[in-house]
């Protein structure tokens, strides 16, 4: 690890352990104004449009109101809808009506995706589409990984990888989001990677943050704080720094080799994470 890396990454624990402000930074995601009519659904109905693949599902009548027409041999899914019976009634004692409701059960209601659809541009198309991946810092990095960037809608997280589909989703532009799911994606490709979705969670976030600290992004010190804390858990949250860091220093090298290959050159990460190296050495906190 090269000097001023060190240095940097120092700097940031030795913050990290004297800062006592604890809150959680909320970034810009691309749909934070986009009124898509699926958020306000039960959350059965959110999961099931999560489990088919989509952050935007809407009623045939929906997407015509929008604009937009199916696409040839498309398929929905189907969403429940309570069927609920309203009466009114008088009240005896104030002799004036009031409305009662029951829920009698429910029907299924067919919707599609809006990647099964066609037609008249959405509100939020225009946000992603201003969205450059290209333009983010370490973004070669992720193409030598062989990982596809994906813009999404989610206004759940802000970010996500996956090992099995070699993706990174991104719903916001903000560097950090990216350079935490870039530290997963270095992670799960190094050897050693850990089980443990706590820790991961901790290398990925004080990996982040040093990258941005490295690369002209400083990190809200407060916020890494808050994330490190809340997946920490028990005893105190520099125990798990000091265990971290060995493979923050791992990504590091790994970004520093990477950027030296070239293109085809197959990279060793042996050489560059050696087990035994990770076994026998010890960081001082």
């Amino acid at each position: 690890m090269i000097n001023h890396a060190k240095e940097v990454l120092n700097q940031l624990v030795q913050n990290l352990d004297s800062q006592t402000v604890v809150r959680f930074l909320a970034h810009r995601c691309f749909a934070e104004s986009c009124d898509i009519p699926c958020r306000h659904w039960s959350y059965l109905n959110q999961l099931s449009a999560f489990l088919a693949g989509t952050e935007d599902a809407r009623g045939i009548r929906q997407w015509q109101a929008a604009g937009r027409s199916l696409k040839s041999n498309c398929s929905a899914f189907y969403i429940f809808v309570p069927l609920i019976i309203r009466s009114n009634r008088s009240k005896i004692k104030r002799d004036n009506e009031i409305n009662t409701e029951r829920l009698i059960g429910f029907k299924t209601v067919p919707v599609f995706r809006v990647e099964d659809t066609e037609g008249k541009a959405l509100d939020y198309e225009s946000v992603l589409q201003m969205f450059k991946p290209e333009t983010l810092p370490l973004f070669e990095v992720a193409q030598y990984l062989g990982i596809t960037i994906k813009k999404g809608l989610s206004r759940r997280f802000y970010g996500s990888f996956s090992e099995t589909k070699k993706t990174i989703t991104l719903c916001s532009d903000e560097p950090l989001v990216f350079l935490h799911e870039l530290s997963h994606a270095i992670d799960a490709h190094l050897p050693g990677k850990q089980e443990d979705k706590a820790f991961s969670e901790i290398v990925a976030e004080l990996s982040a943050a040093f990258l941005g600290s490295f690369y002209g992004f400083p990190p809200d010190i407060a916020d890494v704080k808050a994330y490190l804390e809340h997946y920490a858990g028990k005893g105190h949250f520099m125990f798990h720094i000091c265990k971290a860091l060995q493979r923050v220093e791992g990504i590091f090298n790994f970004i520093m080799k990477s950027q030296e290959e070239a293109a085809t050159t197959f990279l060793d990460v042996a050489d560059l994470f050696p087990e035994t190296l990770v076994a026998r050495r010890t960081l001082a906190c």
